[in-house]
């Protein structure tokens, strides 16, 4: 395999900061789309048919029902590329990438047919869907139904790239990617009106994006036939992670799905609203802890504990200072932030988005931990801590949505997150030898006084007698530039980000 770029050639800390910078500034720019794309979106296809688009892509394979498909073999590989080329098996390494893309391929065919085969069923019937909604509905499913086993070989060649040590390529195709989606389906939607030419526009697009991934991916990992041998380590250890990454799924789309069915579309698109800037703040999060899995497995190959616990208190320090800012503004200006936002196309979300926040913070607390812990091999503490949570907020969201509307699910979400967070901070304490000190002393003393500061500036801004956008372009301001020299006199920001993950 001469000539070819690996990861254990290039300085470790290098590839994790270019990787988590890149993560950054790619989360920026599909949030800011995400968010651009929402009156658009409301304008063309208008509530129901806004929900009804939701509700279709929620069989994404990105980051729907769909991404199951590969039963935990694209993170298993991101794993095992990493401990791979961290001992330097760069032909073991080349075995693993193309078994993922493998399982990706006949996972993705399969679903695509059950898809397919729900929409004979009457899927539109369990929302409610009908009239010309339910042809424009059922066109789309179709269409996302050919779309899955596209983007979910698409999906693990990002992986591959992440195991490679290259985040920061992995994060410019997904940018491409959905740059590309948010430009077709509203292009579509607004020159058509119609929800079926929305979903075929996205089918349009998935072709290209994964052609791409597969020319960047072949630059840096040749194709190489599997061994019986690979292919078994591969699901052996993906069918761990296939017990906790359907949990995460359940819980970004049981939402859409409940309150759907019992509420119907209309409803969703409230849904939608809130957990999209409730998504901004987690995307933040997962951008700041994006290089976890693939760091832990390679500090775990060579043994190095203390940077191992360096590495989750240290990354979870940086997390929360990234997200905190974004918590508590927007929470306590949401309806200034819906109103310039939406207009009044949107108030009545402005309500959910407090408690959608809320559940955003407490994730920042524990996502480090979660990744860290299935990128050391631990992954049955996520899995147990998860199940509970999901159970109590399935549960609950099932009692609180015929009760009380749509803000049930969020109170259900924002409950059951603790039960899942707190097991799984605990497991990469111990799994570190850090103590509950060391966490408070990393991620909670720092922040009291810059958190302070940003609630006052907030509650003060929104009291006083200025207009939504004077209000919120002061919350960022005064706010935020507060914040941040608060936090730069309680935390040596170079020295966390230059040695946040030490090399191995």
């Amino acid at each position: 395999m001469t000539g070819v770029a690996s990861p254990p050639d290039r300085p470790f800390v290098r590839a994790v900061v270019r990787g988590t910078a890149a993560a950054g500034a790619t989360t920026v720019w599909t949030v800011a789309l995400s968010l651009l794309s929402v009156p658009l979106f409301l304008g063309a296809l208008g509530p129901a048919g806004f929900g009804a688009w939701v509700l279709v892509q929620t069989f994404s394979a990105f980051r729907g029902w769909g991404a199951l498909l590969d039963i935990g073999t694209g993170t298993s590989a991101m794993k095992l590329l990493a401990e791979r080329l961290a001992l330097g098996e760069r032909d073991e390494a080349a075995e693993i990438g193309t078994a993922a893309l493998v399982v990706s391929a006949i996972g993705g065919l399969a679903g695509a047919g059950l898809l397919v085969l729900a929409v004979q069923l009457g899927l539109a019937d369990l929302f409610g869907i009908e009239g010309d909604e339910r042809t424009g509905f059922n066109t789309a499913a179709v269409m996302f139904a050919l779309a899955i086993p596209i983007d979910l070989v698409n999906r693990t060649l990002h992986f591959t790239l992440e195991g490679l040590q290259r985040v920061d390529l992995s994060r410019w195709c997904e940018v491409v990617r959905r740059t590309l989606v948010v430009v077709a389906t509203v292009v579509a939607a607004r020159a058509t009106g119609d929800l079926g030419a929305v979903g075929l526009a996205y089918l349009a697009v998935s072709v290209p994006t994964l052609g791409l991934s597969w020319f960047i991916v072949r630059r840096h990992l040749p194709a190489r036939r599997p061994t019986s041998a690979t292919g078994v380590e591969l699901l052996r250890y993906g069918s761990r992670i296939a017990a906790i990454r359907p949990l995460g799924t359940v819980h970004r789309m049981m939402d859409r799905l409940i309150v759907g069915a019992i509420l119907g579309p209309s409803a969703v698109s409230l849904v939608e609203i809130a957990t999209l800037v409730q998504g901004g703040a987690q995307a933040v999060v997962a951008a700041g802890a994006h290089a976890i899995i693939p760091s832990a497995a390679w500090l775990r190959a060579r043994g190095a504990v203390e940077k191992q616990r360096q590495l989750v208190l240290r990354g979870t320090q940086l997390t929360v200072i990234a997200v905190l800012p974004l918590v508590i503004g927007p929470a306590i200006a949401a309806n200034e932030l819906v109103g310039v936002w939406l207009g009044g196309d949107g108030a009545d979300a402005a309500a959910l988005i407090p408690i959608a926040l809320a559940y955003a913070a407490v994730v920042a607390f524990a996502h480090v931990a979660s990744e860290f812990l299935i990128g050391v091999g631990r992954p049955g503490v996520v899995f147990r801590a998860a199940v509970v949570a999901l159970i109590v907020n399935l549960l609950l969201t099932l009692v609180l949505v015929p009760l009380i509307g749509v803000v049930g699910a969020f109170v259900g979400s924002l409950v059951a997150v603790p039960l899942s967070a707190a097991p799984t901070v605990l497991g990469a304490l111990r799994a570190t030898d850090a103590s509950g000190r060391d966490f408070v002393r990393a991620t909670l003393r720092p922040l009291v006084a810059p958190g302070s500061w940003i609630v006052a500036i907030a509650v003060l801004a929104v009291l006083g007698p200025f207009g939504d956008l004077t209000t919120i372009a002061l919350i960022a301001t005064v706010g935020g530039l507060g914040y941040a020299a608060l936090v730069m006199q309680r935390v040596d920001i170079g020295e966390l980000v230059g040695r946040s993950v030490p090399a191995g």
